[in-house]
């Protein structure tokens, strides 16, 4: 008896494990592009985005990134972060840790290629707007872009502070009528109705078993 408890136990735990999802908490990605903005030597863009109550461990970012079709840049490199919002008016204000992943320049062409960033695993506050950043490093000329939208559609559904871009380390913005075009996504865990209901049944089938051992232990 002692062994089929166990096994009901086991049973049990298997059935609370959540099932992991990911949720998009932005996501512009589909959205057409209104302009681009230009990311040549000592310039900034920052999508901005708000975490939610409970689902706030980003997991992935995606940032579609491109060469400027007439003046593409030649070398450097494209540094994706995230900062807060702590700045001037709700501008990026710290990094928050390290940066996600550097952009070679090298590795680009004039049409759009979305980079995702994957298993960030950043662990960030509840209910706070945050910025995915993306800085140049080294371009000495020419020009990377990555695109703008005016849709607020899958942005402004998530509190998103706006579009904002920065010459020379001096932030702009945000603008709340433009997003970049991109997305975050978190991983949470949600548990299937069906999980609840097996529960159940396994609590009330455990309950069962211990009451008739008492019985006739008593």
């Amino acid at each position: 008896m002692r062994f089929r408890s166990s096994l009901l136990s086991m049973a049990l735990l298997l059935l609370l494990v959540p099932e992991v999802k990911a949720i998009d908490i932005y996501n512009t990605l589909a959205q057409s592009e209104a302009f681009t903005t230009s990311m040549d030597s000592g310039t900034r863009a920052a999508l901005s985005f708000k975490t939610t109550s409970t689902e706030f461990t980003v997991d992935s970012v995606q940032i579609p990134i491109r060469l400027d079709a007439f003046n593409p840049a030649t070398s450097g490199s494209l540094v994706i972060s995230i900062f807060d919002a702590t700045g001037t008016s709700g501008q990026p204000g710290n990094i928050v840790g390290t940066s996600i992943s550097t952009v070679q320049v090298s590795s680009l062409s004039t049409t759009n290629q979305t980079f995702t960033f994957s298993g960030l695993n950043r662990t960030l506050s509840p209910s706070t707007n945050y910025y995915i950043t993306v800085s140049s490093s080294d371009i000495t000329s020419g020009v990377a872009s990555v695109g703008v939208t005016a849709s607020s559609s899958g942005a402004i559904t998530t509190d998103s502070l706006g579009f904002a871009t920065a010459n020379n380390n001096r932030w702009g913005g945000p603008y709340s009528g433009m997003w970049i075009i991109g997305a975050v996504s978190t991983v949470a865990s949600v548990p299937e109705p069906s999980t609840y209901a097996l529960a159940a049944i396994s609590t009330g089938v455990m309950a069962t078993v211990a009451r008739r051992r008492k019985a006739r232990l008593g």
